[in-house]
Order: C-alpha cells, then structure tokens, then sequence
C-alpha cells in the first residue's frame, strides 16, 4: 500500500522533543492514520506493510483508551535521513556511491538533498561502520565540506577533500537538525498497545507517548530496510510525561539517530509567584505547549542546585497563557519559590524494559528519569556507542525530571558498550542523594580490560553485586551510600 503525503491530515499540534517555535513556526504535523477520541478498538492489520511518501507521522493516536495498532509494518520511499557510502578514497579525494533511495542536487559544488517535501545542505552526520555507528563533527560531516562535489557518474559524488579517518565502507547518515514529523504519536490516552508493528524507517522520534496512561510496546521491530542502515532521525522511543505502567518488551531496536529509549517527565520553571498560584514556563524549546498538569495530581518544587524534591501540593486549577506558560493554582504552594522547578510528581510511571535487543545506537540505549518502579532486564546491548543505560535528571538544559527512587537493572548483557557502562549522573550542582535505591545485580558485562563499568553520583541506597565481567573493570563512585547508608567513595 502506498500512502502519498497529499493524503494527510496536517493539523496544529505540539509533540515533545521536537521542533521549536523558531524551527517550525506553524507548528504544523500531517497525520497519515489518525484516530481521535476512540475507545475499544483494535486496529489489526494482517501483515499489510505501508509505504509513506513524503515526510509525515504514519499514525497517532489522540485522546483514545484501550486501543491496539498490531500486524502492520511501514516504511518511507524516500527517507529524511540520506546516505552515501564510500567506494574509494584518494590523497585529496573520496568517491561516494549515493543510496537508490536519496536525491540530490548540486549548484556551484555545493551538495543538496532533496525529498518530495523537504530540502537540506546543512545539518547531522552520523558514520555507520561495521558494527558501530557514531555521530561526526563537522570536519567529517558531509554536509560541512562546502563547494566540493562533483558528480563523476551517475548516484556517484567525488568530495575534492583529503578526509584521512575515512575508510572504504563507512556509510554517512546525513539529516538536518529538524525534528518535524514523529513516527507513531500516543498523545493524551490510556491504556495503548502496539503489537508486531515492524518499522523500516520514521522521520523524528520513532515512536512518542505524551501524557499517556499505561503503555505497551510488544514485539516491536525498528530495523532499517532497503539496504540502509538507518531506521529513525531521532530516538526510538520517547515517553514524556505518562503514568501507570509503561512496558517495552520483546523488541529489536537497530539504526537510530539517538537514543534508543528515553523515560522523563518535563521540569518547568517557576516565573512567578501570587499566593498559591504558578507561573509556569517550559525551558526547553522544543519541548511546550503539550499540558502536562490536571485537576487533583500531585507536584512538587524541585531546588534547582540540589534537584532534591519539597513543598508536595495539589493542583486545584490549570490556565494556558501562551504556547510556552502555564499558570498552575495549589492547594499550598508554601514549599514553593520562584525560580524553582515544578515536577509533574503524579506523571511518574512504572516501567519495565524486558527482553530487547539494541544494536547501532550513536548515543544511549536506555535514558530513565521516573520515580516509579522500573526494571530493566534480559536485554543485550550491543556496542553502544554511548553509555548502554544512563539515569539523569536536570532542571538546566533539557528540563527532563526526575529523580529515580525504585530500579533494578538484572540479567542484561553489556557487549563493548561505550564507557560509562552504566551512568547514574543526576545534574546537580551542589552534592545531594538525588536518586534512591538503585539495584545492579547479576548482570554480564563483556568489555575491554579496565573498562569503566559504572559512573554513578547523588544516589543513597546503590547495589553494584553478583555481575560477570570477562576482564578487569573499574567503577567510579561519587557521594552514594549502600543499601545500608553506608557511604561509598572513590574508584575501584
């Protein structure tokens, strides 16, 4: 089935993590499979695979309970992320071989990629290599080389450029830095599941749930097709801002363009201050105007120098000023102060990650900040090229909350991942035990000699016990204490 980019439903809507007002001032998405306010469905679709042409997000889901997407596959005939792999390499020279699916001009040297509804000369470059894949500067970004390029033969490019790290067989990824479109979008609803959804590429985020309650990805397959090796602009899996239980399981995650999965809520910033109401403000500029707060949940003042949490209360009224503000009335809002974070503490979901495979990913393949309960087990990680689980926490760059308070990590497998391994690093910038009881136990680590295993900081109650590691290893702990409140200090 072919779905042309004529036959979307554009539509003003804002999506987490992507583009901000300056980089898409309509703030407009196009919706090839939309449903809206539906409950009790399940969309089965037999094993139908789904061709998009032009840059869309191929389903969302809004406003709709217990429904199932399952069965499906989908793919783009031409791809937002372009690639060019390299067939020779000479003293001042590199020959590149285009991919069928990418087209390009060029005006007085310079290179351009163009799509059915896009068009880019500057941006992203990624280099897929073997097993790896890695994100490049600008010295070896294509799309930074200036007027070079000639075309020498059909889909083949000659960069007049001494590139001395480039080797014959290393694929670019190149992408502008717009994230315009998502993949599937799951926006204020409850109880979703997606099942034997096959993936071969998505533009954006590969999959965002925003707001949602309870979520469940089974089986879900993101693994580039037709001969590329990228599947995903960006993430593979972004949950913002959900509640109940979310489930990843049984997926097999390979090609991104950023992490793997990522669990966060949204830190906003207290501007102003009458009584007990809030003004509230997202940060980040690609993160707004997507709610985030009702009647009767819980938050809470998070100190921006300690990320340490106080002043609970209860939300009693929600008014939107603009795209970017909030103003957020409380039952008490004595705990709280101007130019404090608010923390959403209500949107905190249980998580398990269960029984993945992640492979060609540039940066992390897990990214937690929830203060649920979360297991992360039985998944391999395979060469990340980053840290192979990372939980953070900040209320300065990205705003993405929060501490964690329940997790165990077990049963996984660490294949030569990127160094930290493992990395608890909340953005603090005054010593505080932001994250709590933290488990890393019987897990197998395969790695080089003297690897740093674990970075972990700010944290009361960690638990490094019972791993394999097929060679020496180091950790480096900073300001934890053990299960026991005992303090842990210093590398090993």
């Amino acid at each position: 089935m072919i779905f042309p980019y004529t036959k979307a439903t554009p539509m003003y809507y804002h999506i987490s993590n992507t583009t901000s007002v300056e980089e898409n001032p309509e703030g407009v998405k196009h919706f090839g499979v939309l449903l809206e306010n539906q409950k009790d469905v399940v969309l089965d679709y037999k094993g139908e695979h789904i061709e998009f042409e032009g840059l869309v997000t191929p389903f969302a889901l809004m406003n709709c309970e217990n429904v199932t997407i399952e069965n499906v596959s989908f793919t783009f005939a031409h791809p937002g992320v372009t690639e060019m792999t390299v067939i020779a390499v000479g003293e001042d020279y590199v020959d590149f071989r285009v991919h069928p699916q990418c087209d390009y001009t060029l005006c007085g040297g310079e290179l351009c990629w163009v799509g059915e509804n896009f068009s880019f000369s500057k941006g992203i470059a990624q280099i897929c290599f073997g097993d790896k894949t890695w994100r490049v500067g600008n010295d070896l970004c294509p799309l930074c080389f200036g007027p070079v390029w000639e075309e020498i033969a059909p889909r083949i490019l000659r960069a007049h450029k001494a590139l001395a790290d480039v080797q014959v067989g290393m694929t670019f990824q190149m992408r502008d830095s717009y994230r315009t479109e998502v993949g599937i979008l799951i926006a204020n609803c409850k109880n979703i599941t997606l099942r034997n959804v096959r993936i071969g590429y998505a533009h954006g985020l590969c999959i965002v749930a925003q707001n949602t309650d309870t979520l469940t990805l089974d089986n879900i397959v993101c693994r580039p097709d037709n001969g590329r090796t990228t599947c995903a602009f960006a993430d593979f899996v972004q949950v913002s801002g959900c509640k109940g239980l979310v489930t990843i399981q049984n997926g097999y995650y390979s090609g991104a363009h950023d992490d793997a999965i990522n669990v966060h809520g949204t830190h906003l910033l207290v501007t102003d201050k009458q009584e007990n109401t809030l003004t509230l403000r997202f940060m980040h500029p690609q993160t707004y105007d997507i709610g985030g707060f009702e009647v009767g949940e819980t938050v809470c003042a998070v100190h921006r120098e300690t990320l340490l949490r106080s002043g609970y209360t209860t939300v009693t009224a929600v008014e939107k000023l603009t795209e970017y503000e909030l103003a957020v009335t409380v039952e008490d809002a004595t705990g709280i102060a101007v130019g404090d974070a608010i923390e959403n503490f209500s949107r905190n979901p249980d998580v398990v990650i269960r029984g993945n495979w992640f492979e060609h990913i540039p940066t992390r393949g897990i990214l937690l900040t929830t203060n649920g309960k979360a297991v992360i087990e039985d998944n391999m990680f395979y060469k990340t090229h980053s840290q192979a689980i990372e939980i953070s926490d900040d209320a300065n760059s990205w705003w993405e909350s929060g501490a964690v308070s329940d997790v165990t990590i077990t049963h996984n497998t660490f294949l030569e991942c990127g160094e930290p391994i493992i990395r608890i690093l909340p953005q603090n910038k005054v010593d505080a035990y932001v994250h709590r009881n933290i488990r890393i136990v019987d897990n197998h680590f395969v790695c080089r000699p003297d690897a740093l295993a674990l970075w972990a900081k700010g944290t009361a109650g960690l638990t490094f016990a019972d791993n394999r590691f097929e060679a020496p290893y180091r950790t480096r702990i900073d300001y934890c204490t053990d299960e026991n409140g005992n303090e842990l200090k210093g590398t090993e």
